[in-house]
């Protein structure tokens, strides 16, 4: 017989969800107070910037940080749009206004760089820019343009208001078209009409000119 005493029995350390804290690398957040500049910066006749972002530059960046560099930009624009209304309402001078521009300017180029890296993608996989184009449409009174295509959150089928006024159309709008081509032939015979006056004058006012044609 072995005189050697048994093993401890093994205890299992279970940690519950409150136990657990997730690392965070952000900054810290402070509330609503996100939405206001410092307060070194209140009451300043001026705010030094810096210049807005170039396409050169946001070229230079991966997928990731254009992203993160979008949400920089849009939490900024928040609080210079939140900050230039508190001063509004304290009817006083708003510094350094340019800065809206520059955050616009700068989200302007963040998404040209992403529609290029798209165009570029559709182009590799598929042979086309991938962008909406270009449809010949109808207006409420039958009149056809050139619808410029986008996306729509609700499907044509489910649009109420768009199958309301299509179905509006109707043989009544035959009236309003023929109308429509009167007016516009009777403007390009104005100025059809115009022109040879015009040449008419001339010719009176300068009769050696058409000998020598």
């Amino acid at each position: 017989m072995s005189s050697f005493p048994p093993p401890p029995p093994t205890i299992r350390v279970i940690q519950t969800h409150d136990q657990q804290r997730s690392l965070h690398t952000t900054a810290s957040r402070h509330g609503l107070n996100e939405f206001f500049d410092e307060k070194d910066n209140w009451g300043k006749a001026e705010v030094k910037t810096g210049r807005p972002w170039r396409c050169d530059e946001l070229r230079l960046k991966s997928n990731t940080d254009l992203h993160k560099l979008w949400y920089v930009l849009l939490k900024e624009r928040n609080m210079v749009m939140t900050m230039q209304a508190e001063y509004k309402r304290q009817c006083e001078v708003f510094p350094s206004p340019e800065r809206i521009e520059k955050l616009e300017e700068s989200m302007e180029n963040v998404l040209e760089v992403i529609k290029e890296r798209d165009r570029a993608v559709n182009l590799l996989e598929t042979g086309e820019t991938g962008e909406p184009g270009q449809r010949w449409a109808y207006n409420q009174l039958g009149l056809g343009y050139w619808h410029q295509c986008r996306e729509h959150y609700v499907p044509q089928h489910y649009n109420k208001v768009l199958n309301a006024r299509v179905a509006l159309s109707g043989k009544w709008q035959y009236r309003y078209k023929r109308l429509y081509r009167e007016k516009l032939m009777n403007q390009e015979y104005g100025k059809i009409k115009k022109r040879l006056m015009y040449e008419k004058r001339l010719k009176e006012a300068f009769p050696e000119l058409e000998q020598n044609q």
